[in-house]
């Protein structure tokens, strides 16, 4: 079995991620939007979570597992999501080189909110107006600071 690359995981989830912003704001303009908020906000959601781990491991700030994926909880026995990760991805991205990176994704030199984390990857599948379009925009901002910073290390 090959180890995880999330590097790749990022770059492809990330293209993604933004051939579907692109395709909702052609719709949007167009006064339809059949692409519902809930699916691109996953998207972005899965981007996020991949770039952050291939940040980590690249400056080696986590340590991957046997499987070249992120650790589990030991407490829950779970990998973390988004939702929980952004929190980690911040704490250790505070100290050493990475330090620059906290700042850029807070846009104006500040520490940046959690803005996944209300994410949730089974709210995919339900267009019902849990996710507002405002959520999602602040999340597609941060998955392209995010590919800036990715970019620059050599991801």
């Amino acid at each position: 079995m090959s180890k995880v690359n999330f590097g790749h995981a990022f770059e492809r989830w990330y293209k993604l991620t933004d051939a579907e912003r692109k395709r909702f704001d052609d719709e949007q303009k167009r006064g339809t939007t059949p692409l519902y908020l809930e699916a691109l906000d996953h998207l972005c959601g899965l981007a996020v979570e991949s770039g952050m781990k291939a940040l980590m491991f690249a400056a080696k700030l986590e340590k991957p597992d046997a499987y070249g994926d992120f650790p589990k909880n030991p407490s829950t026995g779970r990998r973390p999501h988004v939702d929980e990760l952004w929190d980690i991805f911040i704490a250790k991205a505070s100290g050493r080189k990475t330090s620059a990176w906290v700042p850029r994704l807070g846009g104006r030199g500040t520490t940046p909110a959690n803005v996944f984390q209300t994410w949730r990857a089974e709210t995919r599948y339900a267009p019902d107006g849990t996710i507002s379009e405002g959520i999602v925009r602040a999340r597609l901002e941060m998955a392209k600071r995010l590919k800036s910073i990715a970019e620059e290390e050599g991801l």
